[in-house]
C-alpha cells in the first residue's frame, strides 16, 4: 500500500507521474514567469498570515526570484531567501 495515496493507487505509478515533472521542474533557470507566479499565488495558504520568522510581518507571497514576501511592520518588504516560515498563531 502507498500510504497518503488514493485506495489502489501504487507508489510506482505515482513515481511514473512525478518524476518526470520533478526533472522538468529542475532542468529550468532563472526566475519563475507570470504563469508560474499566479499558480503560485492561487494556492498560496500563508498568504496574509502574520508570520515571526524569518522576519516578523505579513507574508505577501512569493518573488519571481521564488523567495518569501513579507511585508515588516514599517512598511517595506523584504524577500527572504532561507530561513523556516514560522507563523504567529503557531509559536
Amino acid at each position: 500500500d502507498a500510504a497518503g495515496l488514493r485506495g489502489g493507487a501504487s507508489r510506482l505509478a505515482a513515481l511514473d507521474t512525478l518524476v518526470p515533472a520533478l526533472r522538468a521542474a529542475a532542468a529550468r533557470h532563472g526566475n519563475l514567469d507570470a504563469t508560474e507566479l499566479a499558480a503560485l499565488a492561487a494556492r498560496d495558504a500563508a498568504r496574509g498570515r502574520r508570520a515571526i520568522a524569518p522576519a516578523e510581518g505579513i507574508v505577501e507571497g512569493v518573488s519571481a526570484a521564488g523567495e518569501l514576501l513579507l511585508r515588516l511592520p514599517n512598511g517595506t518588504v523584504a524577500a527572504h531567501r532561507s530561513g523556516s516560515l514560522v507563523f504567529a498563531e503557531d509559536s
